[in-house]
């Protein structure tokens, strides 16, 4: 293995999923992602916070091709 030289790349998470959704798209698949998120809140009510049974985000998010708002059942 005397003057190989080995290259190191860092692949960040949309990077990846770009090859992955290039390579489906090459056999014919493509991924439809009707929902995507407008916004999150986090409650700050630490009694919230402490309940492990409690769930303390609120998550806004919305279908891409009619943009109507859907809210998460989460409270907050």
């Amino acid at each position: 293995m005397s003057g190989m030289t080995w290259l190191q790349v860092t692949l960040h998470q949309g990077a990846i999923e770009s090859i992955f959704l290039d390579s489906l798209h090459d056999l014919g698949i493509e991924v439809s992602r009707p929902v995507v998120p407008c916004s999150i809140k986090l409650s700050t009510d630490k009694i919230i916070l402490a309940d492990p049974e409690a769930y303390p985000i609120r998550v806004c998010s919305a279908l891409s091709s009619t943009r109507t708002f859907v809210f998460s059942p989460l409270h907050l």
